[in-house]
């Protein structure tokens, strides 16, 4: 594990930006089905399987928004139906 050693009596301040995790977001933007209405999901990232969610959503009658790393989910017009095998062998999402 990586570490940083601070030398020296000065206090640190500042801000970091924090980046968005595959692993967080894929559960939140499945989770937006359950709501029926419009979601906002923020910090999302740019990835393949993140892409692949959001044609999953749109394959089910989600309207998805994806702009810089927001992500706008608008579920209520979403119909339950059997997911296309051709988009699951996409995702590498192990279920």
């Amino acid at each position: 594990m990586e570490k940083f050693v601070i030398v020296g009596g000065n206090r640190l301040k500042g801000t970091i930006k924090a980046n968005g995790s595959k692993n967080a977001s894929l559960p939140i933007l499945a989770a937006t089905l359950l709501t029926g209405g419009v979601c906002t999901v923020h910090q999302v990232p740019r990835l393949k399987d993140i892409m692949v969610m959001q044609e999953l959503l749109a394959y089910l009658g989600a309207k998805v928004n994806f702009e810089g790393h927001t992500m706008t989910v608008d579920c209520s017009n979403v119909q339950p139906q059997e997911i296309s095998e051709d988009i699951m062998r996409k995702m590498r999402l192990q279920i």
